[in-house]
């Protein structure tokens, strides 16, 4: 059994979720800002309901971040380094996956740096599919990858 909870983000979670993201090596972010910045952006678009947001805890601690843009169904995920390949990642995406079905999308979709191998390996390995690779005049060279909901059925990923 898992030693982390997974639950919806609040208000009062975005400084621990900015203080994980400021943890991550630059190739491991898409977007590069300010820490005020981000925070407020995180803020901001979680109270405006623009964002729904996910996060793993484990001893009073956040372990692992998702949000997701409600309307285009963009998902941006952070785990920390000492809790990778501990499930936090899959259990993120599995809620991000659910409430994307509830609530009426047909597909998930994230960007990721090329050179964050990482990142790249593990959304395949749940199903994501590369889609392209872009030059974004803001956020420089990007992957994206696409997961369809209405076709997820393999085996050890049940349908939600």
């Amino acid at each position: 059994m898992p030693d982390f909870l997974v639950r919806r983000e609040t208000a009062e979670d975005v400084a621990a979720v900015v203080e994980l993201i400021e943890t991550l090596p630059p190739e491991a972010l898409v977007v590069h800002v300010a820490r005020g910045e981000r925070w407020r952006r995180l803020l901001g678009n979680l109270l405006a309901g623009e964002n729904v947001g996910f996060v793993a805890e484990s001893e009073g601690e956040i372990v692992g971040e998702l949000a997701l843009t409600r309307g285009s169904g963009v998902l941006g995920l952070s785990v920390a380094e000492p809790s990778r390949r501990e499930g936090v990642g899959t259990a993120l995406v599995d809620a991000a996956i659910e409430w994307a079905r509830a609530n009426g999308l047909g597909r998930l979709e994230s960007l990721v740096r090329p050179e964050n191998e990482a990142g790249l390996a593990f959304l395949r390995s749940l199903g994501f599919v590369e889609e392209e690779r872009y030059d974004d005049p803001e956020h420089g060279r990007l992957v994206a990858l696409a997961l369809e909901l209405v076709s997820l059925a393999s085996p050890g990923r049940p349908v939600i």
